[in-house]
């Protein structure tokens, strides 16, 4: 499968970049307006809030691109299987326009993402529903940027991580990792400190 990480900011695909470094993986600094019609991906992940409303961002840009019926489509969706909520990190998809639209939630309500394993989550749960599709190639944005303000090394690390667990197995180490991600380094070391270790 052919992943294209897009994003319009230049640091997030830089970040890609150094992080990034598998054949498979593609990162493209773009308007989506312009990704789509060049590369024509068959799926598109879009990431956003649980109740599945796009008004922002990337979402707002999907939307525009294939109507309010994506909308539409993505929220009834959300309410026969999720029961009208989509929790952050998971994923479902939709049919619009001849394409795959998987959606994973990275936040429940617009607001910053303090956990920074939702990124993790969300980017492993679209990796998932890409491969139950059995796509050839697929658009995946950076989960966390803009309204969740995270910042883009860890986002990058983030999806990194995902990546390496889905498409290399590399599960064992990954707990440790994982268990950082919440966690800001100053206060696991002052509490290690504390309970002296």
């Amino acid at each position: 499968m052919k992943l294209y990480l897009l994003d319009l900011n230049r640091h997030m695909t830089e970040a890609w970049k150094k992080t990034f470094q598998y054949q498979n993986v593609e990162i493209v600094t773009s308007d989506f307006q312009v990704f789509i019609k060049e590369y024509k991906p068959e799926a598109i992940v879009a990431p956003g809030n649980s109740f599945g409303i796009m008004d922002g961002g990337l979402d707002l840009e999907i939307r525009n691109y294939f109507g309010m019926k994506a909308q539409e489509d993505l929220q009834r969706k959300i309410q026969k299987d999720w029961y009208g909520e989509l929790p952050p990190g998971s994923a479902t998809t939709v049919k619009v326009g001849g394409k795959y639209l998987v959606y994973s939630p990275t936040m429940r309500i617009p607001e910053i993402v303090v956990d920074k394993s939702v990124i993790y989550n969300c980017m492993r749960s679209s990796l998932i529903e890409l491969k139950k599709l059995g796509v050839q190639t697929a658009m995946i944005p950076a989960f966390g940027g803009a309204t969740g303000a995270v910042m883009y090394e860890e986002i990058a690390r983030c999806m990194r991580y995902a990546y390496e667990q889905i498409f290399l197995n590399q599960t064992v180490p990954l707990v440790t990792v994982l268990e950082q991600l919440s966690y800001n380094e100053e206060e696991v070391e002052a509490w290690i400190r504390q309970m002296g270790r």
